[in-house]
């Protein structure tokens, strides 16, 4: 599993950049670049690069969490 980390930081960012950061890794760019350095990617490794790459991009995703019941306060009684 090593080498496919080493691979997904090799190719992280090589798809370019967007406003909201580095774009997502693209089928095309593990394509060129597994072409170019003569490597054989099986379609499994090439979905671990990609879950591999979204890890790097963003370590630690939006995720809702579950917030503990806000206490509600009763209005003072009138007298």
């Amino acid at each position: 599993m090593l080498y496919l980390v080493e691979w997904a930081y090799a190719l992280c960012g090589r798809s370019g950049a967007t406003m909201g950061g580095i774009a997502p890794l693209s089928f095309t760019t593990i394509r060129d670049w597994a072409m170019l350095m003569n490597r054989h990617i099986t379609p499994l490794e090439v979905q671990a690069l990609l879950a591999i790459d979204a890890v790097i991009r963003d370590p630690e995703p939006d995720t809702e969490t579950v917030s503990e019941p806000k206490p509600t306060h009763a209005w003072p009684e009138r007298k």
